[in-house]
């Protein structure tokens, strides 16, 4: 079959993915060459902050990726 052209759209193919929080662990990547850091919570969930975003940080701490993975989740503490 040929390709039909279509006009362009992002459109779901994966039902979005969700996990409940009863608590977090995390460990990270630091690839300060690359100016990137990955946060891997709870061995299933990541992200990662980059560029500026990363220059930003500086020399962080635990508490810095807790806050982040808070921001990041819409977490709170109990």
């Amino acid at each position: 079959m040929k390709a039909i052209a279509v006009v362009p759209k992002v459109a779901e193919v994966v039902p979005a993915r969700t996990m409940q929080f009863t608590n977090i662990i995390w460990r990270t990547v630091d690839d300060c060459f690359a100016r990137r850091l990955q946060i891997i919570v709870n061995d299933s969930a990541s992200f990662f902050i980059t560029g500026d975003a990363y220059d930003q940080l500086d020399q962080w701490t635990d508490d810095t990726i807790q806050t982040l993975i808070f921001e990041k989740y819409g977490l709170a503490p109990l």
